[in-house]
């Protein structure tokens, strides 16, 4: 229907008229003309009134006579839904041939249709954002809720859905994102593509270091004073396993350090009067090589023992088996001493790889807190923080309150094109957006997505997301759908000595997987030497510690033979499971046991130094 209000209007030909009576008093809303042929009726339409004087048979426009009008065209003659616009200022007109009405080339007209264009157009003819305001929507769809539907853009995702209230990270680069309020569920659904847009830039560059000569260091570093509980984390992407430090103040005597072992296990330590009067907390397992990785130690030295919430290691966010082991005269507190350095110990075990992030809390660091620093760049004001460094185009120390800034020693740069944030198929990195692919979706007062995140992308869980966009596209443009960005990898990297295992006992190999919700694909192998020919195993995943439970184990019934050491054989056997689909539910641990089902007692070496094990889940929707 058309309407006063129209922001586009059509105009006509030869549409001059007059002003019939009983002519137009202000605040009429309607008046008869002498004829309104050719004049639009299927849109609003704007018109100017003025009055003429007849000078030597031509007409001439009064001063201040000039108004515009808008309206619409109810009949033949009469024009209704009248309202001053525009002109000279709105006023009387009396009825006769010389008050004209007609439809003008019009500022009205002319600026309610560049208006009009501008709610959804940029300035250079392109589509500008499609708002709830912008766009009418029907049906369940309102403004409070609403999401663009009809089809994605030519780069495959479909915006305007959306952002989430609420982002949590559940470890194991898995999050629920909550929609407060409205019912998300009819227009998603697991398998689909999510693009988030942060708020607050992320970090694009890291320092790669050489593995023989580059490093960071700061003499006498500012309140590094902590001598029991204390905390080290950083992002990390190593090139190889080898004895290499992350970071460290230590003096070869006192100190500190949070290195990786030759096998590839994260170790935090806190020495005292000698090198071996040292207590440690040191994972399972590896950490698997050329990924994005992160890593949180925390030692406390008084307490002793590897929990949650005393001392721990966390790999990507989830906590992981680890010991505890001490050594000398069992310090329960440390020295400092030293200097600062990251990507060395000494000037010794020079990191082979990549590091970001790194950051050193003087106090326990709740492994929920933890995971709510992973997914962002760090500020400097993080609770309990001594020193913090981005590696970001910067050595300098966050925490400008210490301000313990780095210097390179080396030739080390900070300027390499890698993070652990904004990772796109092409291999550069977006400051701003990030990736991953819905698991789950439901539904009770508010939506709740369970997504997975590739290897080198997170979703801040502060700082905010601004935008968020879907696909049912499988590579829709910028996602990163490589397989192995997608794998959460549990490597075996230590050899594994079992001892003596009674006939039918299960032994627990320490290695395991906090599994996010979602569709998986499980693999392991296991390389097993056994003690002799007639050995035979189950290997298996479990949902227990300590039993098999759904996936059951494997049993290995062929198992061949090899000349061992000294006297004697041994037998061993390549244990390899492959793509086993299998549904998580809710985030549990899936561990990885042994079972001996031989007539006697067995000892069973997995892992051996020869050959590395691993166990894999891979997101089955990718």
């Amino acid at each position: 229907m058309p309407a006063a209000t129209d922001k586009f209007m059509k105009v006509g030909m030869s549409t001059a008229t007059t002003l019939s009576a009983p002519g137009y008093t202000i605040g009429n809303t309607s008046i008869t003309v002498g004829s309104t042929t050719n004049w639009p009726t299927d849109t609003g339409i704007t018109f100017a009134i003025d009055t003429v004087t007849v000078v030597n048979g031509v007409e001439v426009q009064d001063a201040g006579s000039y108004n515009e009008y808008v309206g619409t065209v109810a009949t033949g003659t009469t024009i209704t839904n009248v309202a001053w616009a525009d002109g000279d200022g709105n006023k009387n007109y009396s009825a006769g041939s010389t008050t004209r009405v007609y439809i003008p080339v019009s500022k009205t007209r002319e600026n309610r249709l560049v208006d009009g264009m501008l709610v959804e157009h940029k300035q250079t003819g392109a589509h500008g954002t499609v708002t709830a305001d912008s766009i009418t929507v029907t049906g369940n769809v309102t403004a409070a809720n609403f999401v663009q539907t009809g089809g994605s853009g030519a780069d495959g995702w479909t915006v305007g859905l959306a952002t989430p209230n609420t982002v949590t990270c559940n470890g194991n680069r898995s999050y629920d994102l909550v929609f407060n309020g409205t019912d998300l569920t009819g227009t998603l659904s697991p398998g689909m593509r999510l693009r988030t847009t942060r708020t607050v830039a992320a970090p694009t560059q890291c320092t790669s270091l050489n593995g023989s000569s580059q490093y960071y260091s700061k003499s006498s570093p500012t309140g590094m004073t902590f001598t029991d509980d204390f905390v080290v984390s950083a992002w990390v992407k190593l090139n190889s396993y080898g004895n290499f430090a992350i970071a460290s103040r230590f003096n070869g005597t006192n100190g500190w350090i949070l290195n990786i072992s030759s096998s590839g296990q994260p170790t935090l330590t806190g020495l005292n009067g000698g090198a071996v009067n040292q207590s440690s907390i040191s994972s399972y397992q590896s950490i698997p090589l050329n990924k994005w990785v992160h890593i949180a130690a925390q030692l406390d030295m008084s307490a002793f023992t590897a929990t949650t919430t005393t001392s721990y290691i966390m790999i990507d966010g989830v906590d992981v088996p680890a010991v505890v082991a001490r050594g000398g005269t069992n310090p329960t507190a440390l020295v400092q001493a030293g200097n600062l350095e990251i990507g060395t110990q000494s000037a010794a075990n020079f990191w082979n790889g990549k590091i970001a992030q790194v950051a050193i809390y003087n106090a326990k660091v709740t492994q929920a807190t933890m995971r709510g620093y992973i997914s962002q760049g760090l500020s400097g004001s993080e609770t309990s923080l001594i020193s913090a460094y981005s590696f970001n185009n910067s050595i300098n120390d966050l925490n400008t309150s210490n301000a313990n800034n780095l210097t390179a020693n080396g030739s080390a740069v900070a300027t390499n094109a890698d993070s652990p944030f904004g990772t796109q198929v092409s291999g550069s990195i977006s400051s701003t957006l990030d990736y991953a692919i819905i698991q789950k979706a439901t539904f009770s007062t508010n939506t709740t997505l369970t997504v997975q995140v590739p290897e080198g992308c997170t979703i801040p869980t502060s700082g905010g997301v601004s935008a968020t966009s879907y696909s049912t596209q499988k590579a829709p443009y910028g996602m990163p759908i490589q397989r192995g960005k997608w794998e959460l990898v549990c490597a075996m990297g230590a050899q594994i000595n079992t001892g003596s295992i009674a006939s039918n006992a299960i032994y627990n190999l320490n290695e395991s997987i906090n599994l996010p919700v979602g569709e998986w694909s499980l693999s392991f192998a296991v390389p097993a030497y056994f003690g002799d020919a007639s050995s035979q195993a189950n290997v298996g995943f479990s949902t227990s510690n300590s039993a098999f439970s759904y996936p059951t184990g494997m049993a290995i019934t062929n198992a061949s033979s090899k000349a061992g050491g000294g006297s004697g054989t041994t037998s061993y056997i390549g244990i390899y499971i492959s793509n086993l689909a299998y549904t998580q539910s809710s985030q549990i641990p899936i561990y990885v046991l042994l079972q001996n089902v031989s007539a006697g007692a067995k000892t069973f070496i997995v892992v051996n130094n020869e050959t590395a094990g691993f166990f894999k889940a891979e997101c089955a929707y990718l």
